[in-house]
């Protein structure tokens, strides 16, 4: 990535990156908010929810987590790809302290879209309304690709745009390591058992309107006054 390749932190490429970086991490915060806005109102319906909504649900577990493409691409790069030294020879600034950070930043990103989507899943009571939720999400994983696209394009200044161009050259080597190859597809299998048990709790707790975890971050958020009650007392 460009904070990889960043020549200092002080640079302009490492700026663009931590400020994109940012500027999701906002919008994900803005967002999970609004969906918290009611507490566990939000995730409450009066009746138990049809039987297509919760096989719909069911369903699009597997595809919530196949659709993280930074969270699956950290998978990828912790299972496949090593560090190699002799990249600093194209770029100097590549040190393993930013390729570590760079990949946390990448896991942090995946992991928000994630549980917003997780979230959006939950709230659903309606099939299209889950489809279209999952559609409506997608931009925001987008944000880093279309500042990359501005970058490469030159629009950022040459030096971005020099890097943005390494950034699309420079390959790491692979690890040798069949165990070690095999960890992205334990993750993401992992990944989806415990969004599918978290699943279950929650709906099971639903259908029987049997108090949540949601219940605690009411009260959490009501200590706090972060915006006052979540059930809008």
């Amino acid at each position: 990535s460009m904070m990889f390749l960043s020549r200092s932190i002080c640079s302009t490429s490492m700026i663009f990156a931590v400020a994109t970086f940012l500027l999701k991490i906002c919008l994900y915060f803005f967002l999970g908010a609004e969906l918290g806005r009611n507490g566990k109102e939000s995730f409450q319906t009066e009746e138990p929810k049809d039987t297509l909504v919760l096989a719909a649900q069911i369903f699009m577990l597997p595809v919530a987590v196949a659709i993280q493409e930074d969270l699956i691409g950290s998978y990828a790069l912790i299972a496949n790809i090593q560090y190699d030294p002799s990249i600093r020879e194209k770029a100097p600034g590549a040190t393993p302290t930013k390729w570590f950070i760079a990949s946390l930043f990448r896991f942090v990103d995946g992991m928000c879209s994630l549980a917003i989507n997780f979230v959006l899943l939950l709230q659903a009571t309606e099939v299209l309304g889950l489809f279209l939720n999952f559609a409506a999400l997608q931009f925001l994983q987008t944000v880093d690709n279309m500042a990359f696209g501005l970058a490469k394009d030159g629009y950022l200044g040459e030096h971005i745009e020099g890097i943005a161009e390494l950034a699309m050259t420079l390959t790491l080597p692979k690890k040798q390591d069949r165990f070690m190859n095999s960890l992205d597809t334990i993750f993401f299998v992992l990944t989806f058992l415990f969004l599918l048990v978290s699943w279950v709790v929650v709906v099971i707790r639903q259908q029987n309107d049997e108090p949540t975890f949601l219940d605690d971050l009411d009260m959490v958020n009501r200590r706090l006054g972060l915006y006052g009650s979540l059930n809008g007392n």
